[in-house]
């Protein structure tokens, strides 16, 4: 139910010029929207309800994985998140900043593309055919294919200045009980950094951490 910033200040009993300065800055962050309404109210946003979904559905994995990312980002000292597919979307469900003066860090709910993501393609290449063809709208073509096979057979995946032209990921990963995919541990850095040289060493690495989520 959207509610005005008056109504908001009278149940927090806060000064009204700081329920609006803190509603703006939660806008600027996604977490709430405006319904543009002539007198200005506000609703949270779809963001913080797919955040508090995937929060619930993988909070056994979420607290089972913070000792191992952050060993894993002392490890490598790159950025390393914990990525868990949400329908046809995957979600940053949780982050370790890396220990670099320059890094990437996606924050925390961000959603992402399973195709275009090194999280996202270890978690493909592993789905049933009938799975992948759900999260992706339709079969999966020949060059895609491709990349899947070559993930499975590295057993990690890499995304390299596809969706940033200055970043590049490694993905590995973290099956179930059943043993389907369902979340990836993700290294992250620039490119000038996480380049090929170094690829098999990140991946091993991402692979060996996945592997102590797995079920």
């Amino acid at each position: 139910q959207p509610i005005g910033v008056r109504a908001v200040s009278k149940l927090l009993e806060v000064d009204k010029s700081a329920v609006h300065r803190a509603i703006r800055a939660l806008i600027v962050q996604g977490w709430v929207v405006s319904t543009g309404e002539p007198l200005p109210r506000f609703r949270i946003a779809s963001r913080f309800l797919t955040v508090a979904n995937t929060a619930t559905a993988g909070f056994d994995l979420r607290h089972r994985s913070r000792g191992v990312l952050e060993r894993l980002r002392d490890r490598c000292q790159e950025t390393v998140a914990l990525m868990v597919l949400n329908g046809s979307r995957l979600i940053v469900a949780d982050i370790f900043e890396g220990r670099n003066a320059l890094r990437w860090f996606p924050p925390v709910g961000t959603q992402a593309e399973p195709h275009r993501t090194a999280g996202g393609r270890a978690i493909m290449a592993f789905l049933p055919p009938a799975r992948q063809a759900e999260v992706l709208g339709g079969a999966v073509d020949a060059p895609l294919e491709n990349l899947y096979e070559a993930v499975r057979q590295r057993g990690f995946s890499i995304s390299d200045r596809e969706t940033s032209e200055f970043a590049a990921s490694i993905g590995a990963p973290v099956f179930d009980a059943d043993g389907l995919p369902y979340a990836a541990v993700i290294i992250i850095g620039p490119s000038e950094r996480i380049n090929q040289s170094g690829w098999e060493n990140l991946g091993r690495l991402a692979v060996a951490s996945a592997n102590r989520l797995s079920s």
